[in-house]
């Protein structure tokens, strides 16, 4: 996935390595398997109706270095990326006339990327909707 740090909010995070997304990456859903607290997800086209958008990405943090969503999301670096302020700040103008409210999770390495060496962690949101889902890409690099 291509990054960007022009006009990107996840870069006024100091000392994340915050990036955006040169184009828009959504989810089908998040299924968090309890006993492990792995993740796994299915890519989505943006333009069906995904469930999750990705807003921010970043690397692992040094001190936070796991694919457990449950450990991850406690530490203060991926808090202050994955935050509603961040996430509604790349929010594309007029975007949040698609929901009232959004909720924001995390999406750390798979299994399969973990021993592939992937060390990135993803931001996303999804609109609290009636049915869960919307169309369309509500986050974008400020332009």
């Amino acid at each position: 996935m291509a990054t960007t740090t022009e006009n990107c909010p996840a870069t006024d995070v100091d000392g994340v390595g915050g990036r955006c997304v040169a184009t828009p990456e959504c989810w089908s859903g998040i299924v968090d398997i309890s006993v492990s607290a792995t993740v796994t997800v299915s890519c989505a086209d943006c333009r069906t109706k995904p469930v999750w958008e990705t807003f921010a990405i970043a690397p692992l943090p040094e001190d936070g270095m796991t694919n457990n969503a449950r450990d991850l999301v406690k530490h203060p670096d991926v808090k202050a990326l994955c935050s509603q302020k961040v996430m509604a700040e790349a929010m594309v103008p007029g975007g949040d006339d698609s929901a009232d409210e959004w909720n924001v999770d995390i999406i750390p390495p798979s299994a399969v990327e973990w021993d592939k060496g992937l060390r990135v962690f993803r931001c996303v949101a999804a609109a609290v909707t009636d049915d869960g889902e919307r169309t369309g890409s509500q986050f974008t690099a400020r332009g």
